[in-house]
């Protein structure tokens, strides 16, 4: 089982019916909504397909393609490698991702957490 939920914000002006059609597109049959919250646009989707389908890849060359100043985070897991325990995290600041670990999710560090 492939996992992945994301949100992704700018306070740069966008059309957001624009974007979200083609997120959707790009994200079908999974939550994906763009819209203007406070002022500012506010992406987020997610979804849990059997396995990877490209969709991570897609949905974030194609929002940073825009360059509206992007900043967020994605949350991916994928239960079929031997990370299963842990979430990939994808940190967007300025249109440029960062890639890290989230080690709060893996199973030894989360028992700890209720002990």
């Amino acid at each position: 089982m492939y996992e992945y939920h994301g949100w992704l914000s700018t306070s740069r002006q966008a059309d957001a019916n624009e974007i979200e059609n083609r997120l959707i597109e790009l994200n079908d049959p999974y939550p994906a909504s763009a819209r203007y919250v406070n002022g500012q646009m506010h992406i987020s989707f997610s979804g849990n397909p059997n396995r990877e389908l490209n969709y991570i890849n897609s949905v974030t060359g194609y929002v940073l393609g825009l360059n509206l100043s992007l900043y967020g985070i994605i949350y991916i897991n994928d239960s079929d490698t031997d990370r299963y325990d842990r979430f990939e995290v994808i940190k967007v600041i300025n249109d440029i991702k960062y890639t890290s670990e989230d080690r709060n999710f893996h199973r030894d560090e989360t028992k700890r957490l209720f002990e």
